[in-house]
């Protein structure tokens, strides 16, 4: 069975799509984006047509009155113009973004098994060097937990995160970190892990046993188990807002072990 939407981080989104800029559809954008170019063609092409109006009949009556019609009209030809651009890039443009980050909540947790608060699932594994790590034994510690693939472009930007991650903390007894290779094999990871110089413990899950523990699909997948074996924080994919906050949880979680 898949788990069921976290109602808590459906709730955030959803909060933070009713505080912020609504969700515009693209029938709406293309509706209001057509008739503010249709505008501003007309606004420039009126604007010609007086000015050549007012000098057409220059020593006519009618010339300030033409003239002060140009001058509206050219005014509000790039008005229009600033208009339809800001239409996009501060509204359909961020509304857009909003849909997809929440769609992709959405999706990531109905793929997920377990999420933040849960008991992180046991699980044992040897890693490329021949060590044992057994999540159960590092009940105590912080332990950051990655799945990753090695045809997985977004791990390929995750992973240097990681290993900055793991510079900065493994000489900390009380942090532990392990980076799976879901459906790799052992060859295969040790043979990554060399030719990218990543010096944190990785392994193989090549049936996926560890992986299917925690979520049915999408990678990378990061998690944050805290000294009480819970998982304190999820991600899933890459992006550099969620490694600020992973980071942020980490630094919060190892100064409650001191």
């Amino acid at each position: 069975m898949t788990r069921n939407p976290n109602p808590k981080s459906l709730a955030a989104a959803r909060l933070a799509q009713a505080l912020g800029i609504p969700i515009m559809t693209s029938g709406m954008y293309n509706a209001l984006n057509w008739a503010l170019i249709g505008a501003t063609v007309l606004a420039l092409l009126l604007a010609v047509a007086y000015l050549v109006a007012a000098i057409w009949g220059w020593w006519g009556p009618h010339r300030k009155r033409r003239l002060a019609t140009f001058a509206i009209f050219l005014v509000a030809f790039p008005v229009l113009a600033t208009t339809q651009r800001a239409l996009f890039f501060r509204v359909f443009g961020p509304s857009v973004r909003r849909e997809q980050e929440l769609r992709r909540t959405e999706y990531a947790d109905v793929a997920s098994f377990v999420g933040v608060g849960d008991a992180a699932p046991a699980f044992r594994l040897t890693d490329t060097n021949g060590v044992e790590f057994a999540l159960d034994a590092q009940r105590g510690n912080v332990v950051l937990v990655n799945f990753f693939a090695t045809w997985c472009a977004p791990c390929l930007h995750e992973l240097p995160h990681l290993q900055r991650i793991w510079d900065e903390n493994r000489g900390n007894g009380k942090f532990a970190m392990i980076v799976i290779g879901r459906e790799e094999t052992n060859e295969a990871v040790a043979e990554f892990q060399s030719k990218h110089g990543y010096s944190f413990p990785m392994a193989a899950d090549p049936e996926r046993s560890v992986y299917s523990l925690y979520a049915k699909e999408l990678i990378p997948r990061t998690y944050l188990v805290s000294p009480d074996g819970k998982i304190r924080f999820t991600s899933t994919g890459f992006y550099e807002e969620e490694m600020a906050r992973l980071q942020r949880e980490l630094d919060k979680q190892l100064r409650l072990t001191r």
